[in-house]
């Protein structure tokens, strides 16, 4: 069953250090996608192991870290499930957000991961999204995608001179407010304040 008609792809995080009892979650997380007809990255998880990585050459390993980046560049969206402690799965939560991609984190258990307090919080792109059991696991796996849909904003490019964007790069490390969700900030202000605009919307 397809919970709607906009397929995307989306990025799988979590810890491999963790796969070794989160297994069955992870791979549970990968066919509820799939069978709603979207694609999902989960190689970099399912197919390899802690050990294994930790034994690969230095730039092997810096290859395959690399990619795990690019894949959450190039993705729609970012699952994440962060139920084992994992600064890496953190970090990469964070990449995600910086890129302006929707990203769901699941968790099992009562009490939030800790990694919640370091994250940017001032973003409508992160949904956090509790669990107990597989059957819990299954809707709120239906809301994430329902969310990351509704997420997908109307991409609009334009360029920008070398000091206005010396100035968001600023903004973004003072304020901890990416620089979409600041232009976005300033956008909702200004049409706060445009009366003629709220006559006609």
């Amino acid at each position: 069953m397809r919970y709607n008609t906009f397929l995307m792809h989306i990025f799988l995080a979590a810890s491999i250090h963790g796969k070794s009892h989160s297994l069955a979650i992870y791979q549970d997380i990968v066919n509820q996608v799939t069978a709603a007809g979207h694609t999902i990255q989960a190689d970099h998880l399912l197919k390899t192991s802690h050990d294994e990585l930790q034994a690969l050459p230095h730039a092997d390993q810096m290859a395959f870290y690399q990619g795990v980046i690019d894949g959450i560049k190039q993705a729609d969206a970012v699952f994440a499930e962060v139920s084992y402690p994992s600064t890496s799965v953190g970090y990469l939560m964070s990449v995600a957000m910086q890129a302006n991609k929707p990203t769901v984190a699941f968790y099992n258990g009562d009490k939030e991961p800790h990694l919640f307090h370091y994250l940017e919080k001032n973003t409508d792109k992160l949904q956090v999204a509790r669990y107990s059991n597989p059957a819990e696991l299954k809707q709120e796996i239906k809301f994430g995608l329902e969310f990351i849909t509704s997420s997908q904003d109307v991409r609009f490019n334009f360029f920008i001179s070398p000091p206005l964007s010396s100035y968001l790069d600023w903004i973004a490390r003072s304020q901890k407010v990416p620089r979409s969700v600041y232009l976005r900030q300033l956008i909702d202000e200004d049409m706060a304040h445009q009366a003629e605009y709220q006559r006609e919307a």
